[in-house]
């Protein structure tokens, strides 16, 4: 197992501190982003798509993040919050993070509950670029949809990384990602 993974399969168990994150940051450095995107800095998350956390702008509730990510528009694609759907992916999101702040804040990030047809059954999460939710990093008892409030998913609550469901209308960084044409 690499030592990065390593880091981050602790989250679900103990905190993760600043000093271990700059290491897998250190260990697997987020990369620019290959094509030359206005407001950078930007960073390549796979051979399609780059991501950008956005801490030094106005705090946006998750629907004004979206919007804001929206703007970027790359051939005929729109950006959007980001979405992750592996542990490594997870990793560059997370360094990209740390890199434009390392106090831990809380992002948005483009998970959301959606809607069930069917009573009584728990409505999934979706990604707003439409994928299906395979893979998740939530904290512990999390999601718990408080109150029934809370339908929009935060990152780096409690540790770096974990994930909270929250209510929508909170104002927080964002992260965006693009589709490179």
């Amino acid at each position: 197992m690499r030592p990065a993974v390593a880091i981050l399969m602790l989250t679900l168990t103990m905190k993760v501190s600043a000093q271990e994150i700059d290491e897998l940051c250190k260990k697997n450095p987020v990369v620019p982003c290959r094509q030359n995107l206005k407001d950078g800095p930007w960073y390549q998350l796979d051979a399609n798509r780059c991501v950008r956390a956005f801490f030094y702008t106005q705090n946006l509730n998750f629907d004004s993040a979206e919007a804001a990510c929206n703007k970027y528009i790359v051939g005929s694609f729109k950006g959007q919050l980001v979405s992750i759907h592996n542990q490594d992916e997870l990793n560059k999101v997370l360094c990209a993070m740390y890199k434009v702040h390392p106090g831990k804040p809380h992002y948005w990030i483009g998970l959301k509950l959606g809607f069930s047809l069917i009573p009584f059954q728990k409505p999934p999460f979706l990604w707003t670029d439409g994928h299906k939710c395979t893979f998740t990093n939530w904290a512990r008892g999390q999601p718990d949809n408080s109150l029934m409030r809370e339908g929009c998913v935060e990152m780096n609550y409690w540790s770096w990384g974990l994930w909270n469901d929250a209510p929508c209308g909170e104002e927080k960084p964002y992260t965006c990602q693009v589709r490179l044409a």
